[in-house]
């Protein structure tokens, strides 16, 4: 029988106010003062949260929206490249967030898309190197420059080049048939994500620094997660839930490229459709019937599915927060 694996995935960035969403307190109210162009307590309440924590690169990102809007270019320039150094990745959304429009007629704006490729290779060495200083010399660490991926690999040499096989064959799949954008050449333009794949401790660190403090069985049903916004991705699963997550990475990507945001359902419903992969006798790995799949027939066989219409209009929180393996 196969384990439940309780997957989240954390929503990444999307243009300015909406990327204040955080479990920062200061991200509501600003978020509220933002959409009623109170651009003063807006921007000192990020102003507060980034002083708190020099690593978040989204309140960062957000005074610049902010100062793009009230006309200050030269301050929006100078939190944009800060909010860089701290992490920020997506050039497609510094392209398209109209918050944003005044920067993007400076030189400033000109010069880092024209370093994009320079920006993203010293993210994933800082990357790098910053995982190396957490788990140490015992990890194995590798990079894949076809899928932009840079993992941190507690398991030994084979294990772990098993683990980087599961990736491969699932982007395989992917391309061919989900994500057709993401068989275009590519351009190095995405950012890197890093796979972290954990000893039970380091996990375990991970997980209550993630989510708070959890309880035991909590934890031992949590599989891993993606985190788009520091493109992350940590699972101590190596078979369907890295294989989940690593879909989420690829999803991103895609509607990153396209400007297009999904909503949980179609995002988690895609991804549980490779958890469980089997090879044909011609060779190739094609998803599979699945736990979720019998669930699936257990509950229609009980006139209990969730109506199509209440699916799709489901709250996020919701969704996550009731029956979410059924969801």
């Amino acid at each position: 029988m196969r384990m439940l694996f309780l997957i989240f995935v954390v929503l990444g960035a999307m243009p300015c106010a909406a990327m204040a969403q955080s479990k920062a307190p200061e991200s509501k109210p600003a978020l509220e003062a933002f959409q009623k162009q109170d651009f003063d307590t807006a921007e000192r309440l990020w102003t507060t949260w980034a002083d708190r924590d020099p690593q978040a690169f989204v309140p960062m990102y957000n005074l610049a929206c902010a100062r793009s809007l009230r006309g200050d270019t030269k301050g929006a320039s100078e939190y944009l490249l800060t909010a860089i150094e701290r992490g920020f990745a997506d050039i497609n959304q510094l392209k398209r967030d109209p918050n944003l429009r005044a920067f993007r007629r400076t030189d400033t704006y000109t010069q880092i898309l024209n370093a994009w490729p320079t920006f993203l290779e010293r993210r994933v060495e800082a990357d790098l190197e910053a995982a190396r200083k957490t788990y140490g010399s015992r990890y194995n660490y590798t990079k894949d420059s076809k899928y932009r991926l840079a993992f941190a690999s507690s398991y030994d040499t084979i294990t772990s080049r098993q683990a980087r096989e599961e990736v491969r064959r699932t982007a395989e799949w992917a391309y061919k048939n989900v994500f057709h954008d993401l068989r275009d050449a590519d351009d190095g333009l995405d950012p890197w994500v890093m796979v972290v794949l954990p000893t039970k401790s380091h996990f375990l660190v991970w997980a209550n620094e993630t989510y708070g403090q959890l309880h035991a069985s909590a934890t031992s049903q949590l599989g891993g997660a993606y985190a788009h916004d520091q493109k992350k991705l940590v699972t101590q699963d190596l078979g369907s839930t890295l294989r989940h997550e690593f879909f989420h990475v690829l999803h991103w990507r895609s509607i990153d490229r396209l400007g297009q945001r999904h909503p949980i359902w179609i995002q988690e419903g895609l991804a549980s459709i490779v958890e469980d992969m089997d090879q044909t006798r011609q060779g190739r790995w094609e998803p599979a019937i699945s736990w979720r799949t019998n669930s699936i027939a257990r509950l229609a066989n009980q006139n209990k599915l969730t109506k199509i219409e209440q699916l799709t209009s489901m709250p996020r929180s919701r969704f996550a927060g009731s029956r979410p393996l059924s969801n």
